[in-house]
């Protein structure tokens, strides 16, 4: 049990009750997301996906999580969300290693924070929280719309002789719509009413329709943060990881239980990186 004191305020105290970080592929070292806890604050971090082949070099996924997480620790006891977010993308900006690589892809993060002094959290993108009982998932429409088109071909190329194994391998849905979740970029921190907008950390300006806060009740509650890694945010990492093994023991490649923008492949352990977290505060 960890003590949080201010001079204007009573001790808070918020205890880690269980959690969890793995990567897709087994092996911690390419895992894209990061889990950071501090006195004040407690960050769920999920660097995007590359879209292009990194040929065993680091991605621009791991190296923003990696800045992101130096980020959290850097952060003031007394930060706003605003503020939080401010830091977080000045950081991003000014290491140019993940803005990009040799492919132009820009570097994309989603981030949840807990700030234990001001009972919030914050959220800019898709990663999901729980408080008791209430659920607060994110996700990008456009990238619902894609997971929905590469559930449709990889179907189709089932019925049409295909084998699950050869699609583990080859995952034919995905390189059909590889050039829209490469160029989604276009639609990144726009504040503007298309469907499609959404927010992301990238060193750019994060607009405020892009910036969630949420309050947390005044008496002791349970928060669960995780990312999009488990398919559904459930109240222990016992049930959240029972039931991702059920959809990937039911539906590997992620295209009729639960529809993702990419599979499990050959080898793998799950379909993407998962982190999660729950604290009592």
């Amino acid at each position: 049990m960890q003590k949080f004191e201010d001079q204007e305020r009573k001790p808070e105290r918020m205890k880690v009750v269980e959690k969890t970080i793995a990567s897709r592929s087994g092996e911690l070292f390419d895992c894209e997301d990061a889990l950071v806890i501090t006195k004040e604050f407690i960050a769920v971090i999920d660097g995007s996906t590359s879209k292009y082949p990194t040929l065993g070099k680091v991605t621009p996924g791991k190296l923003i999580a990696e800045e992101l997480s130096e980020a959290v620790k850097a952060l003031p006891q007394r930060a706003t969300c605003d503020e939080a977010i401010e830091l977080f993308s000045d950081r991003v900006q000014l290491q140019s290693a993940t803005r990009s690589n040799e492919n132009n892809e820009t570097a994309t993060a989603s981030i949840v924070v807990l700030s234990c002094f001001r009972r919030e959290i914050w959220r800019v993108g898709d990663c999901n929280f729980r408080v008791n009982n209430k659920i607060f998932n994110q996700s990008r429409k456009l990238e619902q719309h894609i997971a929905a088109v590469r559930a449709a071909y990889n179907q189709v190329a089932l019925f049409s002789g295909s084998s699950v194994g050869e699609l583990m391998k080859k995952d034919l849905g995905r390189e059909l719509v590889l050039p829209l979740l490469r160029n989604q970029s276009v639609f990144m921190n726009k504040a503007t009413d298309s469907p499609f907008s959404f927010g992301a950390i990238n060193g750019a300006f994060v607009p405020k329709i892009h910036r969630e806060t949420v309050v947390l009740p005044n008496e002791p509650c349970d928060v669960v943060l995780c990312s999009d890694g488990y398919p559904k945010t459930l109240a222990t990492l016992e049930a959240s990881e029972r039931y991702l093994e059920k959809i990937l023991q039911e539906d590997p490649l992620c295209i009729s239980k639960f529809f993702a923008t990419k599979g499990m492949k050959i080898g793998s352990r799950s379909f993407d990186d998962r982190t999660y977290i729950r604290v009592r505060v």
